[in-house]
């Protein structure tokens, strides 16, 4: 079973958001809806009687929302999905963009594109989020009275996403995807594991494994949305990385776990919560960690921990000195120091 359409990414106040539910290969069932947010949702539900059906909700106020899809009482892959609703959009609509990249670009390397007013007044911003989250400003610049050349300067590989708005709106198609970079991990190969990923007790730590053997090099995401903000932290073991957290409230988190921006195979993950209340309710709460993974293997079922880089070095010229070469003293810091400027690649093991 599967949902699709633009209703389940952006909306704007007052106006209807689409999108639609198939489930030819779900079987026999009960389907509920619920879209939780600032405002009361009015939904409208059409059985197209083929295997599928339409939605459509309107909201009232602007901010984020949640919808959920449940088939039989189990929320359906990528449920619940998170969507911002926008204000009203006022002129933004009149906005165009024209000369976009496409395919990928490189990362270090600026790249442009340009926004047509069309004889809108107002304010144009920009922003650039990459994939670990990190937004900086792009660069407006005016051609003439009507156009905007925008550039910006990605500095990680991955899938950015570009923020676009004119008088605090976002133009129609923002925010706009774009891939930087080649990307070789594959998240198919990306698996979880453990008690962290069952029922789970409030104040116990909790553990769960995410095994990245053999997907390659990619930025690992984990978010938990919960009653509660969990304590949450992420540290490298041989198979992967080791994720424990500690919920403070009972009730049903869910945890989605993204490699390079998309869901492992069965993310997310619905996880019960019991136990007493060690903190004030209050709204919906996320807690989450993003990790640089390094390329890992297996062979034949052994874990032959990470892939080192290929060197092109000399390490006859590398020179090192400095008293913590030749005694050092226990709880205290020790130094030394390298230089390696005419030795080419150089790597730390500690």
């Amino acid at each position: 079973m599967k949902a699709g359409g633009a209703g389940l990414e952006r909306g704007e106040v007052g106006e209807i958001a689409e999108f639609n539910v198939w489930t030819r290969e779900a079987g026999s069932g009960s389907l509920a809806i619920s879209v939780e947010g600032p405002s009361k949702a009015e939904i409208e539900f059409k059985d197209r009687k083929d295997g599928s059906c339409d939605v459509s909700y309107v909201v009232s106020e602007p901010g984020e929302y949640r919808i959920g899809l449940k088939f039989n009482d189990l929320h359906i892959p990528d449920s619940p999905f998170k969507v911002y609703i926008s204000p009203a959009m006022g002129e933004a609509h009149k906005l165009e963009v024209a000369q976009f990249p496409q395919g990928a670009i490189q990362a270090d390397t600026p790249a442009q594109f340009i926004v047509r007013k069309n004889d809108a007044k107002g304010e144009l911003d920009a922003k650039v989020v990459s994939p670990s989250n990190t937004a900086d400003d792009c660069f407006i610049q005016l051609i003439d009275d009507d156009q905007y050349s925008v550039r910006f300067y990605p500095r990680e590989n991955g899938i950015h996403s570009i923020h676009v708005k004119f008088n605090g709106v976002h133009i129609p198609g923002s925010p706009f995807r774009i891939k930087v970079g080649k990307d070789v991990a594959d998240p198919a190969c990306v698996h979880a594991s453990g008690s962290g990923l069952h029922d789970v007790k409030t104040g116990a730590k909790t553990d769960l494994i995410i095994d990245t053997c053999n997907a390659g090099a990619g930025t690992l995401a984990v978010t938990i949305d919960g009653p509660s903000k969990v304590a949450m932290d992420c540290t490298e073991v041989e198979e992967g990385y080791k994720v424990r957290y500690t919920p403070l409230l009972p009730g049903d988190y869910y945890m989605s776990i993204k490699y390079n921006n998309m869901h492992i195979v069965g993310s997310p993950f619905k996880i019960t919560c019991t136990g007493d209340k060690l903190c004030e309710e209050g709204a919906q709460e996320t807690s989450s960690v993003i990790v640089e993974t390094i390329p890992k293997i297996s062979k034949a079922g052994k874990y032959c921990g990470p892939v080192l880089p290929i060197f092109k070095s000399d390490a006859s010229k590398v020179l090192s000195k400095g008293m913590g070469l030749k005694k050092a003293y226990i709880g205290k810091q020790n130094q030394f120091t390298l230089g390696a400027s005419d030795a080419g690649n150089i790597y730390f093991f500690a």
